[in-house]
């Protein structure tokens, strides 16, 4: 099957050779459990399980190994073979949906759901601070994302009322905690239907947030814009609503699990799942903001002509400092789930490529990736197999020659 899928590629695409040019590292085990009836998951809101601070890489995630979900952390240098024992994080139970962030100074933000609340912990290989309630109300699906000058900007789903909405604050870094420096409601009109998922860009400018949105009877995503210091500005539609059939049909197609990533500078990429083309299942599209504030354009679709027909899932955007975007996601084109990332040539997402090492027996899937200072791609994945959850992780070197920026 793969044989005969590489065959058609090379006939219909004919890709350069420079979209072929990824090196892999060999794979690592960041954790594996072997116990009956215990699970790994790499599921948050934006899907950030992977970060790196300085010279150190940190995978979080959730399992059940102490017999109720917790959250879990390790860590490794950055050119080292192994990564540290299993750290626990959370102290409340179940804990859910873990994000990570990398401070400057080689020590991490985690955040998470338990309890109906969103919750903090600074960790480090070498010490954590004491774990934080975040929220003010019932909350759940947190993310958070660091900035170049130390601050960092959280975003999570708080009830209001009946319905959830998206709040945001910046956050620094004093001693061993972290200290919120407002909580603000991203859209101000009062949530007629609920918002979730927040995913967060920053640029020079300012931060962007996207998330779902319900308002309208079936799931749309949004996007708002803050200068640094500012209010947020009124939202944006990010995905493109095809004409629909009448009310005997539904409200219209949904789109879901928005993720951005910026270069830090004024580039960013958005990368979602969408059933506009609703007989395939669930597609990947992307659209690109090139302002430093909240100007994403046109609809491109990510998955190559084998991928289509395919329902993709978990899909996660990366972007390096050049603003070099790369997507990866997880469908069973091959006959069962594995990894797939596609990068932006300049004018549209390249034939998809595998990774060595996240495909085969099992299920590979809920990938999540980071780009280091010198262009390295880090990407993490589930691995289950023969009644065992593991999580791998590999390292991908682009080409020198493979990306061109978006225009």
């Amino acid at each position: 099957m793969k044989l005969l899928r590489v065959c058609l590629t090379l006939l219909l695409s004919a890709p350069p050779l420079a979209a072929l040019a990824w090196t892999y590292s060999p794979l690592l085990t960041v954790s594996e459990l072997q116990q009956a009836h215990t699970f790994q998951h790499l599921e948050s809101s934006a899907n950030r399980a992977i970060a790196i601070s300085k010279t150190a890489v940190a995978v979080s995630w959730e399992d059940n190994r102490s017999g109720k979900p917790q959250v879990y952390i390790a860590f490794k240098a950055l050119h080292a073979s192994h990564f540290s024992r299993a750290m626990r994080v959370s102290d409340l139970g179940p804990a859910y949906a873990p994000a990570v962030t990398g401070l400057q100074d080689g020590r991490f933000l985690v955040v998470w759901e338990a309890k109906e609340q969103v919750w903090a912990r600074i960790v480090s290989a070498q010490a954590s601070g004491p774990v934080q309630k975040l929220s003010q109300q019932t909350a759940r699906e947190a993310t958070a994302t660091a900035a170049a000058n130390g601050r960092v900007w959280l975003a999570w789903a708080q009830k209001a009322g009946k319905h959830f909405h998206i709040v945001a604050s910046a956050a620094t870094a004093q001693g061993d905690k972290i200290a919120l420096q407002g909580i603000q409601t991203v859209d101000a009109a009062p949530p007629k239907q609920d918002q979730l998922y927040p995913s967060i860009a920053l640029t020079r400018k300012g931060i962007t947030i996207g998330w779902e949105d319900r308002r309208y009877g079936h799931t749309r995503l949004f996007t708002a814009f803050a200068g640094y210091g500012k209010g947020f500005a009124p939202l944006r539609q990010l995905n493109y609503i095809k004409p629909w059939p009448g009310r005997v049909f539904g409200k219209g197609t949904g789109s879901m699990r928005v993720v951005l990533a910026s270069d830090g500078r004024l580039d960013a990429v958005a990368c979602w799942l969408d059933k506009r083309n609703f007989a395939e299942g669930y597609d990947i599209y992307a659209a690109f903001s090139r302002d430093g504030s909240n100007s994403f354009g046109q609809n491109k679709k990510v998955e190559d002509m084998l991928g289509a027909n395919q329902a993709q899932w978990h899909a996660v955007s990366a972007m390096d400092r050049h603003g070099h975007a790369v997507v990866a996601w997880d469908d069973q084109r091959d006959g069962s789930p594995d990894i797939w990332m596609s990068w932006y040539t300049g004018s549209a997402w390249s034939d998809n490529d595998n990774p060595r090492g996240a495909s085969g027996s099992g299920s590979q899937s809920h990938p999540s990736m980071v780009f280091d200072a010198a262009g390295r791609l880090h990407l993490v994945f589930l691995d289950r197999a023969q009644g065992k959850t593991a999580i791998r992780y590999l390292v991908a070197t682009p080409s020198l020659t493979q990306f061109v920026t978006s225009p």
